[in-house]
């Protein structure tokens, strides 16, 4: 009788432990999902700034692309997409058979996880890749609980999309990147099968990738 009551008092014990780190992995996910919308908000007003604009580029065809990214409102995706492993699957893309250090590794890593808008927006034209050059942010700050670098994905009606990268240091600090993506297939997508096919015609596989409710 003891070992069935130290047995069932166990089997609590767990449950209260996995309902706890679901709980904080809740948090954690709306947290993140919050702070990338505000992100999606600083990049479309720097996209909107015409001050900004004029500092940045006089180029008539850039300035074009850059008003036509302000046209549209980022304060409400249509779809938002949770990554986990971005970094090591297009670090280990670029790589290939190529052998590295951890070392080098770690810090060749963080460079690449803001690979992916610049590869898409290439594939659009080089004032494509040039007007969202210039349309970034990049910020640090403290969130509780983030072990693993995590990218969000917000989709729109439109062709341009916002991506926000999230790298976590010690003491609870957490570097943040973000960008707009211009690519017409990505407004294709509504599934997370839909977008590993899409990623993995880019050579990005091994994703851990979730939709995220709103």
């Amino acid at each position: 009788m003891k070992k069935v009551v130290g047995l069932c008092g166990l089997c609590i014990v767990i449950m209260l432990l996995f309902a706890v780190a679901c709980s904080n992995s809740d948090k954690n996910t709306l947290v993140l999902k919050e702070e990338g919308l505000s992100v999606a908000n600083k990049l479309d007003y720097l996209a909107e700034s015409e001050e900004y604009l004029l500092i940045n580029s006089a180029n008539v065809d850039i300035q074009s692309i850059t008003k036509d990214i302000a046209s549209l409102d980022y304060s409400l995706p249509n779809t938002i997409f949770k990554i986990v492993g971005l970094e090591d699957a297009i670090l280990n893309e670029v790589c290939g058979d190529i052998k590295i250090s951890k070392e080098l590794q770690d810090i060749m890593g963080h460079r690449f996880s803001n690979a992916l808008s610049s590869r898409l927006n290439g594939l659009g034209g080089v004032n494509n890749l040039i007007a969202t050059s210039f349309l970034t942010y990049n910020d640090c700050i403290v969130i509780e609980g983030v072990e693993e670098e995590t990218t969000y994905l917000y989709l729109y009606d439109d062709k341009y999309s916002v991506i926000v990268n999230f790298i976590p240091y010690d003491n609870d600090i957490v570097a943040v990147s973000g960008s707009f993506i211009l690519n017409d297939d990505l407004t294709k997508i509504d599934t997370t099968e839909d977008l590993k096919l899409f990623l993995e015609d880019c050579e990005i596989i091994n994703l851990d990738i979730e939709l995220i409710n709103f």
